[in-house]
């Protein structure tokens, strides 16, 4: 910095980042509360959140370039909403060649409940470069709140959930090889004859 904003004695800075072409990260953002940035919500950091700008509380979204800035193939998506100001309506787009937005399309449209577990969604397999999630409305009313994203992608290094008959929490919890992270829990009421579904290594 070469000038203060604001103080004559000292210059402050609350956020610094690098970044660099042909990574994954976020690319575009509607907006963001000043110390709230939309790469809060990529940081695998529950304890964060990306927060959008004071009053925007609809049509709200980011856009993320998926990792190594490669081709991956997708099949879903886990949102963790921030308690009582997450979204409420929303879409997942994606793009498999650049970020304008003329390259997306629609994968997914759904609701969130109000609660600060994380929410999984599928569709079906598509390959994509860009990952663009858009908050059509949301539950709070001074901002829209998101703790973490993520984009549920195949590898050859494991079994993935491809989907669950109910979730309260998610049921990739139960696959992750350790038994602090999380369990799997149904859905309040659900039961009896619930299930989940996973492909192996190499299988669509």
């Amino acid at each position: 910095p070469l000038t203060s904003h604001a103080s004559p004695t000292y210059i402050a800075t609350g956020k610094f980042d690098v970044i660099v072409e042909g990574v994954g990260g976020v690319v575009g953002v509607s907006g963001s509360g000043p110390t709230t940035p939309a790469g809060l919500a990529f940081d695998a950091n529950a304890g964060t959140a990306w927060r959008t700008a004071q009053g925007a509380i609809a049509n709200q979204w980011v856009k993320a370039r998926l990792s190594g800035g490669m081709s991956h193939r997708v099949f879903g998506v886990r949102i963790q909403p921030e308690a009582g100001a997450g979204p409420r309506n929303f879409e997942v787009l994606a793009s498999s060649t650049t970020s304008d937005d003329s390259a997306f399309t629609i994968l997914l449209s759904g609701t969130l409940a109000s609660t600060s577990v994380a929410q999984e969604f599928v569709f079906g397999t598509v390959e994509a470069r860009y990952v663009l999630f858009r908050w059509i409305s949301g539950y709070g009313v001074n901002f829209i709140g998101v703790r973490e994203l993520e984009v549920l992608a195949e590898t050859d290094a494991g079994a993935l959930v491809r989907s669950a008959s109910s979730q309260a929490t998610p049921a990739a919890q139960a696959l992750d090889a350790d038994a602090g992270s999380g369990y799997w829990s149904t859905a309040a009421g659900q039961a009896s004859d619930q299930w989940f579904t996973i492909s192996l290594p190499g299988h669509d």
